[in-house]
C-alpha cells in the first residue's frame, strides 16, 4: 500500500496549498477555474479535485464542443487520459461539467495524478449497480449487522482506519450529515476498519463518531475492491451500490438525490 500512502500524502497537500487568489468576475458556462491553472503542477490539480471535481453526484456533463452526452461516455473520455472534466459557472445551484483537452507537455506527476482521479471516477461508476456482498459483523458495542437486520436500508458504509489523517479529520462533517438524517429510519451508517476493537473503543473515547464503527479483518476492504481511504458507499435498499464517493459533502448531496424520488 506504499502507493496509497503516497496518494495521501499528496492528497493532504493539496488541502494546504494555496489556490485562493480573488477569483474575476466571470460569465455563466465558462470555467470556474482556467484548465492551464488546474494542470499547472499535481498540487494544483488536487486542489481542484478536493474543491470543485464532484463526478459522484448528479451533474450536466459536456463534450469538447459542448453538447451534452451521457455520464458513461463522458466517464469513459475522462478516463482515456486525454481530458479534464472543467467545472463550468451555472446560474443556480446545478453542477455542469465540459471535457477540455489536456496539453501533451504536462509533467509527470501531473500526468499520473490526473490518470489515478480519472481511473477511479470511472471504476467507480462502473461499479453501480453492482450487488454488495453479504455480510456477518458486530460493531464495537456487540450490535449485530447482517442480511436480516439491514434489509431493506439504505446503507452508507465508510471504509476506513484510525491512522488516516482524512478518515479522521472528516468525522465531525459525517456526524453532521448522520444528524441530519436523523428523522430517516430508514438509512443506517456503518464504518469498516482494519483496526481491533480494542483500538477502537479507545479511539472513539476521543473521537465520537455517530455511524456504528465495526472492526473488520484488513482483507476486507480489499475483497470490496477499496483501495483509498476513506471511501465511502451508498447502498440502496436492494443490496446495491448506489454511489461511491469520498468526501462528505458529496455524501451528504448523493443522499439528497437518492431519497428525493421516494419521497415524492
Amino acid at each position: 500500500m506504499k502507493w496509497l500512502n503516497s496518494f495521501l500524502i499528496l492528497v493532504a497537500c493539496s488541502y494546504l496549498h494555496s489556490c485562493t487568489q480573488p477569483a474575476a468576475r466571470v460569465k455563466e458556462g465558462m470555467p470556474m477555474i482556467a484548465p492551464e491553472k488546474i494542470l499547472k503542477d499535481a498540487q494544483s490539480l488536487g486542489y481542484y479535485n478536493q474543491q470543485y471535481l464532484h463526478l459522484s453526484v448528479n451533474y450536466t456533463s459536456l463534450d469538447t464542443a459542448g453538447n451534452k452526452i451521457s455520464r458513461k461516455q463522458f466517464l469513459q473520455l475522462f478516463a482515456s487520459g486525454k481530458y479534464l472534466p472543467v467545472r463550468l459557472v451555472t446560474s443556480d445551484s446545478s453542477v455542469c461539467y465540459r471535457l477540455y483537452p489536456v496539453r501533451e507537455n504536462m509533467d509527470a506527476g501531473t500526468v499520473a495524478t490526473l490518470r489515478y482521479y480519472s481511473t477511479t471516477a470511472y471504476n467507480d461508476y462502473k461499479r453501480e449497480g453492482e450487488v454488495y456482498p453479504a455480510f456477518d459483523f458486530k460493531d464495537v458495542t456487540g450490535r449485530v449487522y447482517n442480511a436480516a437486520t439491514t434489509k431493506g436500508k439504505i446503507l452508507v458504509l465508510k471504509f476506513w482506519f484510525i491512522h488516516c489523517t482524512t478518515c479522521v479529520k472528516e468525522m465531525p462533517a459525517l456526524n453532521q450529515v448522520v444528524q441530519k438524517y436523523t428523522t430517516h429510519p430508514e438509512i443506517e451508517f456503518l464504518s469498516f476498519a482494519f483496526d481491533t476493537k480494542e483500538q477502537l473503543v479507545n479511539f472513539l473515547k476521543q473521537h465520537p463518531f455517530r455511524y456504528a464503527v465495526i472492526p473488520v479483518p484488513e482483507s476486507y476492504p480489499t475483497a470490496m475492491k477499496v483501495n483509498s481511504f476513506p471511501t465511502h458507499m451508498i447502498v440502496n435498499p436492494e443490496g446495491k451500490i448506489a454511489r461511491i464517493v469520498n468526501s462528505p459533502a458529496d455524501l451528504d448531496r448523493s443522499l439528497a438525490e437518492i431519497i428525493a424520488p421516494a419521497n415524492k
